[in-house]
């Protein structure tokens, strides 16, 4: 049996509402846009806790983008820029603060 994912076992750490934390979605999304341009429907959106004013939540920034080719889309995104491609997840590496 493998061992379970990271994030299964990880302990789980909540921070206050961040108010960088729009602004460095809109950074991530402006990475991503030039690498999913061609497979885009429409915007990245910031979704997911981080998203909503003055809520507690896990400091991960999680966007959403709907594209025509996912599997395409994700293998070039997952190529470029230190992302890793997970089905259609994409993980950074994490930041402080974030």
């Amino acid at each position: 049996m493998d061992a379970p994912p990271a994030w299964a076992i990880e302990d789980v750490h909540l921070s206050g509402y961040d108010p960088r934390w729009p602004d460095r979605a809109a950074g991530y999304a402006e990475e991503l846009r030039p690498l999913l341009g061609q497979w885009l429907l429409g915007p990245i959106e910031h979704v997911g806790p981080t998203a909503i004013l003055a809520i507690v939540a896990k400091p991960v920034i999680d966007l959403m983008a709907q594209v025509t080719d996912p599997d395409t889309a994700g293998g070039q995104a997952g190529g470029e820029r230190g992302l890793r491609h997970a089905r259609q997840q994409f993980e950074r590496e994490r930041e402080e603060g974030v």
